[in-house]
């Protein structure tokens, strides 16, 4: 943990560390499987290499007590990625999920308006890229469906909209308690 004698920026710092550790040991694991499977291509370990680079500078930050800092640009980050993905293979992607984690750091790292923020920009571009698509704006990798927008759409709606409230209130009330 990075030094402080604040505990609980002690453990925002904290989380944002152990975050990037986490992204890191994924993305060196798919390199590995990638590898095994035949499927590795240079980009790929190029964009791997870069990513882990970039997620030492936010959690070296976060550990030298830029936790805001570290988690807004961790948050960019993971929402751009998460946007990259439902734009290239539609709101079908089980990597839509990767939305929660920055609504997650939002709530627990800056409060419930700024996981609010999160889950309304991640909504508003999932909406926008099932409108899109099923609108031939643009033409995903994967076939268009009308259910990405009538169920996918909604559903990750409901979910995200959970998440940033169920989160973004309990970190609120662990703060007041601890204050």
């Amino acid at each position: 943990m990075p030094p402080s004698d604040n505990g609980l920026l002690q453990i925002r710092a904290g989380l944002i560390v152990i975050i990037c550790l986490a992204f890191a040991l994924i993305a060196l694991l798919l390199v590995m499987t990638w590898l095994f499977s035949g499927d590795l291509q240079k980009q790929t370990v190029w964009a791997a290499a870069g990513f882990m680079v970039v997620l030492f500078t936010v959690g070296s930050l976060a550990y030298l007590t830029y936790w805001q800092l570290a988690s807004w640009l961790l948050i960019i980050i993971l929402v751009l990625i998460a946007a990259a993905d439902t734009y290239v293979f539609t709101v079908a992607s089980p990597l839509s999920i990767l939305y929660v984690v920055p609504i997650l750091i939002a709530a627990f790292n800056l409060g419930l308006w700024a996981s609010i923020f999160i889950a309304s920009m991640a909504v508003a571009f999932i909406w926008l890229s099932a409108l899109g698509e099923l609108t031939e704006c643009y033409n995903p990798q994967i076939p268009k469906a009308r259910s990405h927008l009538t169920f996918n759409a909604p559903v990750l709606t409901v979910m995200l909209f959970t998440v940033a409230l169920m989160s973004g209130l309990w970190s609120q009330s662990v703060v007041t308690l601890l204050s």
